[in-house]
């Protein structure tokens, strides 16, 4: 489940230990690519201080793209779909959302900016691979 990755996640952060799974209040850090962005959904009311691991009601999706004032996600696992979303960012930069509560990150150095250019070089499979997924009723 979402949760349980998001709680540990979470864990993580309050006790700065050693894994490289962060999770953050959308208040706290800005978005990039590679990061997953967390949502409640199904009408769940989820915090960032009040989820518990093993629920439902809550939805990741990998942020691929920062682009002025809105990001660009891909997930999956809704209605055996795979779907692109934007929203949007606030003046600074945050993650503008009444339904998104954890952003996590991987914090290992140099990890991130590598990341970041597997997704650029990536981008051009996007809809191809998206119409793969779609076409065969993964």
């Amino acid at each position: 489940a979402h949760s349980t990755y998001t709680y540990y996640a979470i864990q993580n952060k309050k006790q700065q230990n050693a894994n490289p799974f962060k999770a953050y209040h959308i208040t706290e850090r800005k978005p990039e690519p590679g990061d997953i962005i967390v949502q409640n959904r199904g009408g769940s009311t989820f915090t960032y201080d009040n989820l518990k691991p093993d629920v439902s009601g809550t939805h990741g999706d990998i942020v691929v793209n920062v682009s002025g004032s809105q990001i660009e996600v891909i997930g999956g696992n809704l209605s055996n779909s795979v779907s692109k979303n934007k929203y949007s960012l606030d003046a600074n930069g945050y993650l503008r959302s009444g339904n998104h509560f954890a952003i996590i990150k991987i914090e290992v150095a140099g990890l991130q900016k590598e990341w970041s250019e597997a997704l650029e070089i990536t981008q051009e499979w996007e809809y191809p691979i998206m119409e793969i997924f779609q076409s065969s009723g993964l």
